[in-house]
């Protein structure tokens, strides 16, 4: 059964993408739940208006990340957290918790999928961090300090 997701998906797909899914999956789940619209001549002029807006706002909305990434380019965002007196913190930072202080910091919402960190932060010190936003690539820091 081919399908017009109407939502992102996990493990399926994107917003407006067609996917073949199983009879099963795509009758019970997808098109039960308003995440998907059968593939018929209709339903794709139907999609055809809102997805080229969509791709327009999702455009612009990159440009406008793109240009606010350099103003994050080399700064040094400073996060103070409790931890143990080897330096090992007792809950780990992760990529949310990074897009909150560099929110807070900078007026920059980044989401946290475009910062890439390989496992969370577990311990005190500097680390350096890169931030993707579709070709760009820039790199802070992160100092982490005992709270």
């Amino acid at each position: 059964m081919k399908v017009i997701l109407l939502q992102d998906v996990s493990k399926v797909g994107k917003k407006y993408e067609i996917k073949d899914v199983s009879d099963g999956y795509g009758r019970n789940f997808l098109i039960n739940r308003k995440l998907a619209l059968l593939v018929t001549p209709e339903n794709i002029k139907k999609i055809g208006a809102s997805k080229k807006k969509h791709e327009e706002e999702l455009q612009l909305k990159n440009e406008l990340l793109e240009k606010s990434l350099l103003t994050i380019n080399e700064k040094n965002f400073v996060i103070k957290a409790p931890a143990s007196e080897e330096g090992n913190l007792f809950a780990g930072i992760h990529k949310a918790d990074l897009a909150k202080v560099i929110a807070k910091e900078t007026d920059v919402e980044l989401d946290p999928d475009t910062i890439i960190l390989d496992k969370p932060i577990k311990s005190i010190g500097v680390f350096p961090v890169d931030v993707a936003v579709a070709n760009k690539k820039v790199t802070i820091k992160i100092t982490v300090e005992k709270e």
